[in-house]
């Protein structure tokens, strides 16, 4: 789908920029910064976004300025830059208190303690992890606000050498993205639960949701990075079962994905 996406608002942006459709062309910019992220094109997703950050401050329009901020800081977090994100997120968070915007402020939140739990500074997370729970009081049954609070538990207890209750947040987070079709977050469950599952030898629970996730992909997931890391924990699986004929082929799905897309390291610089 987000192939697909990419031609159409690729015709579209230079539409926009032929008539001078300025605010068309920042959503465009926008639309294009999410195509690239999930498709781990991260160099042209940062270049988009920042094209559409400039035309939002010349507009001086604070809420799409603090949305376009908030898409920096995730492809940033995608990069596992986490300070870099960070910051990013921090100045959205700045400029929608400022102009009292609360649109998606509560994932916001979740993604800044996110950023503080992968940096290991746990009481921050929780404490962020708390604020957005309170900012989103009014939505506990929302399906995406779920999916992303208890993904942050996960990775939270994960930190801290907490297996069962990271397992228990993982699968939830899980159960609430299958309610969505959230196909990104359960291929990012899946990762995590398995990273779990690894870690105690239980091979048969890490084999079974990873060949879930590999439905997944074979059904048209696009998701690059998420691919890359499932391909990754099968042949961890494999190599640690001395089944070395499937972990080398998923090794090989591994390299070869992960070549196609730009490193992190070339992206940051």
């Amino acid at each position: 789908m987000h192939k697909e996406a990419e031609p159409v608002l690729l015709d579209a942006l230079q539409m926009a920029r032929r008539n001078h459709l300025r605010t068309d062309e920042g959503k465009i910019l926008n639309n294009l910064g999410i195509v690239y992220v999930v498709q781990a094109k991260y160099d042209l997703a940062l270049d988009f976004n920042f094209q559409a950050l400039q035309i939002r401050e010349r507009e001086d329009d604070g809420p799409e300025i603090a949305a376009t901020l908030h898409n920096i800081g995730f492809v940033y977090y995608k990069l596992m830059d986490f300070n870099k994100a960070l910051a990013y997120y921090k100045e959205s968070l700045r400029l929608k208190r400022t102009v009292k915007d609360d649109y998606v402020l509560d994932i916001l939140l979740v993604n800044i303690s996110l950023c503080h739990a992968y940096l290991k500074n746990f009481s921050v997370a929780k404490l962020y992890l708390d604020i957005a729970v309170a900012v989103g009081g009014q939505k506990q049954f929302n399906e995406d606000f779920q999916t992303n609070a208890n993904f942050c538990l996960g990775i939270i207890h994960a930190g801290l050498n907490q297996s069962n209750e990271a397992q228990m947040y993982f699968l939830r987070s899980y159960q609430f993205a299958l309610k969505m079709n959230d196909i990104r977050y359960q291929l990012d469950n899946i990762s995590r639960v398995s990273d779990v599952y690894i870690a105690r030898n239980e091979t048969s629970k890490a084999i079974s949701y990873l060949t879930i996730a590999e439905h997944l992909i074979i059904a048209g997931a696009t998701y690059n990075l998420e691919m890359i890391n499932i391909y990754e924990k099968f042949s961890l699986l494999y190599h640690k079962t001395n089944d070395y004929k499937n972990a080398a082929l998923y090794q090989q799905k591994y390299i070869q994905l992960k070549d196609s897309i730009h490193s992190e390291k070339v992206t940051r610089n």
